[in-house]
């Protein structure tokens, strides 16, 4: 639940693949009401999960992971599925859903895998970026450019 935070130690750093489809969003109220309907058939395991994350075992992390919010949010935008499928065939090695959606990102092994990855998303709004220990530092600027570091803490 999104209100509950707290504070984890730093997973090593992963390269990410953000992916979102442009022209199709999934507002957060619609995607509840949705999720008020029909539920979800995902139960993720937090502490399983980010046990999974500091070992970097990505076969657990898609085992114990989850975003409840996901079958709810490909109802009101179809194509969020669509990009997790896709990002699975690019090579990531972990894909789940952010928030209540419409962005779903891609975790590799490597920048070079990620980029390599971006190729396959011209279609839609992506970006680089590389989780730290003080938030996600992006790789480049949206546009392709790999340049000055940007931290969004």
């Amino acid at each position: 639940i999104g209100e509950k935070l707290k504070r984890l130690r730093s997973p090593r750093p992963m390269p990410l693949l953000l992916v979102m489809t442009k022209r199709q969003s999934a507002p957060t109220k619609k995607v509840y009401d949705v999720y008020d309907e029909i539920g979800s058939s995902q139960k993720p395991d937090t502490d399983k999960f980010l046990e999974a994350l500091y070992a970097s075992d990505y076969e657990k992390m898609r085992l114990y992971s989850g975003n409840v919010l996901t079958e709810s949010a490909n109802v009101i935008a179809p194509k969020i599925n669509e990009n997790i499928l896709r990002l699975e065939k690019a090579g990531a090695e972990f894909v789940s859903m952010t928030g209540s959606g419409s962005v779903v990102f891609g975790v590799f092994k490597t920048l070079e895998e990620a980029l390599k990855a971006r190729g396959n998303f011209s279609d839609c709004w992506s970006c680089i970026c590389q989780t730290t220990s003080s938030g996600i530092r992006f790789k480049e600027d949206g546009n392709g450019k790999v340049g000055k570091n940007r931290c969004f803490n």
